[in-house]
């Protein structure tokens, strides 16, 4: 037994814990969020790029924790964010005192009438109706995005209705904060197509009338250049991930994963393992396993069963993922307290579970705390 103090930071308040049981904090599990590396990945995008970031924090920063990665980003300067939802939106407003910040919201909304901080939210204009609606209930056209769909059955105007959001434009005079639309990594001869269609729409409703001109998201941002837009929506890029055909080795990974070893279990003579039939489950062909507390329940999937994980510089089979436990096949050089990484090669990631890092990242839940590094 040892006191050991726990500092909880919710809403910019922070509380302190005394715990008493040190194995509570010990081998629970934790993502730990490597603040110089964020840094790092912003200045460097910003840089090479020669545009503005607008980083994105949509489905809580991807997994890493919106609000931790807000305020990191918004000691580098940045006062313009993007989010996907209005409650994601509020969530960061409300966690601190931020000064002058600026977030848009890809949704449409169609009811202000319940929403508070509305100086603080851009609005996307998904539709003329949107626009609107929006003018209707006295939103400032400078604080509308104005999103175009380029054919991806996305959010965002329609080809037919950009005769009448040109009249509109005209009729009233407006100016906006901005003008958007997305292109996903497709192939080059399409890509630069929309670009050019994209570039046809800018012209015909006015470049003039737009503060803020942004196409470039991470899937494209080594694929295409559009020297017109003003700012690159960043989400994935600034937090490590890299396209599985191009790493660029100057970005660094902004976490780790980890948990502590709480129990070990010889299970030669077992019939069972948690509540699995050993019989059934792969890699059988070992005598202990090791307990960690980390499981679906978390948000850690059981998709993750027979991959790997590092536990001493060594690589080890995850063999059952349950709701509160993940198991993994182990040594005998591997004891009670030492810790495992989970993801610890995002390179690989992509080829051994052909698919994105974050589609697994954004379920890791509020059970996980972020621990800034």
């Amino acid at each position: 037994m040892c006191n050991i103090i726990f500092y909880d930071i919710i809403k910019g308040k922070v509380n302190i814990y005394k715990i008493w049981e040190a194995s509570i904090i010990i081998h629970a599990a934790k993502m730990e969020i490597i603040r110089d590396n964020i840094i790092n990945n912003y200045n460097y995008l910003r840089n090479i790029s020669n545009k503005e970031i607008i980083p994105v924090l949509k489905a809580n920063a991807y997994g890493f924790g919106a609000t931790l990665i807000a305020d990191i980003l918004y000691n580098c300067g940045v006062r313009f964010f993007a989010v996907a939802r209005y409650s994601e939106a509020l969530e960061i407003i409300n966690y601190k005192d931020f000064k002058n910040i600026k977030i848009l919201i890809f949704e449409s909304i169609r009811d202000i009438s319940h929403m508070d901080n509305i100086k603080n939210i851009i609005f996307s204009a998904n539709s003329l109706d949107d626009l609107k609606y929006f003018a209707e209930r006295g939103i400032p056209s400078e604080q509308i995005h104005i999103k175009v769909d380029l054919g991806f059955a996305r959010n965002g105007i329609l080809d037919e209705e950009l005769d009448n959001l040109k009249t509109y434009i005209d009729e009233n005079t407006h100016n906006f904060g901005g003008i958007y639309s997305h292109i996903f990594s497709i192939c080059g001869k399409d890509g630069n197509k929309l670009i050019k269609k994209f570039d046809e729409i800018l012209n015909f409703l006015g470049k003039h009338r737009f503060y803020m001109i942004h196409l470039i998201s991470s899937e494209t941002f080594y694929q295409y250049k559009y020297d017109i837009a003003t700012n690159i929506r960043i989400g994935q890029l600034l937090y490590g991930i890299n396209e599985s055909n191009y790493r660029d080795k100057n970005l660094k990974k902004i976490f780790s994963l980890k948990g502590k070893i709480s129990g070990i279990k010889n299970i030669e003579n077992n019939k069972y393992v948690g509540y699995e039939l050993k019989e059934k489950l792969q890699n059988i062909d070992y005598k202990n396993i090791a307990i960690v507390k980390l499981g679906y329940g978390d948000g850690f999937l059981k998709a993750n069963e027979n991959s790997a994980c590092l536990i001493n510089n060594k690589e080890y089979i995850i063999s059952l993922v349950s709701m509160d436990y993940t198991f993994i096949n182990i040594d005998e050089s591997v004891k009670i307290g030492d810790v495992v990484e989970f993801y610890y090669d995002t390179d690989k990631f992509y080829d051994e579970f052909n698919c994105k890092i974050y589609e697994f990242m954004t379920n890791i839940n509020e059970r996980i705390r972020r621990e800034l590094i």
